[in-house]
């Protein structure tokens, strides 16, 4: 049985601002392993699904075109940067949002008409959040612990999105490629 690697998100459009202090801190943190997110792929999971079955892509793509109550455009603002996992062996930098209440929303609906489909609820909590990288190693945590901090009144522009995306991810040597298995554009 062929599965394709599948989520459901948001695509994210940040500013300059944003793309400016994405730049900064990675010069600030050019001296460690880290797999920056390429900007045209910033989005917002709403739910990793993993390994799908094809010959399920069609139904989640209809239940969720028939499914969920989209809001108009997003437009939020981010609340600066963060990173997931211990103190000691950090593993994603990310920018969290001031308002996350559209994004719960959404998040709900996705669950509600994944296990219409069959697919069971997560087990861990929702942070909403964009993947600035995926960190390899750390050389030097103390740096990097300060770098983050530096950061803290960093990333505060607004981002936006105008649609929800069923994707296919496709990994490769240079990152992950996303095609779209479905699209539903927010209300206008």
């Amino acid at each position: 049985m062929e599965n394709y690697r599948t989520f459901v998100g948001l695509p994210l459009e940040v500013d300059l601002a944003f793309l400016k202090s994405r730049k900064q801190l990675m010069i600030s943190l050019e001296s460690e392993r880290i797999s920056w997110v390429k900007p045209e792929n910033y989005h917002l999971t709403l739910r990793f699904l993993g390994d799908t079955p094809v010959s399920q892509t069609e139904q989640i793509r209809e239940a969720l075109g028939s499914g969920l109550i989209l809001p108009g455009v997003i437009s939020q603002c981010f609340a600066g940067p963060g990173v997931f996992g211990p103190r000691k062996k950090p593993r994603v930098i990310w920018v969290g949002f001031r308002e996350t209440e559209v994004f719960l929303d959404l998040k709900k609906q996705v669950d509600t008409i994944l296990e219409s489909c069959g697919i069971p609820p997560e087990e861990h909590g929702f942070t909403p959040h964009l993947t600035l990288g995926r960190i390899r190693s750390i050389m030097d945590r103390s740096a990097f612990h300060e770098s983050m901090e530096s950061f803290k009144g960093g990333f505060r522009t607004r981002v936006r999105s105008k649609r929800v995306i069923f994707y296919r991810s496709i990994l490769g040597p240079e990152g992950p490629r996303y095609t779209s298995l479905g699209e539903y554009p927010f209300m206008v």
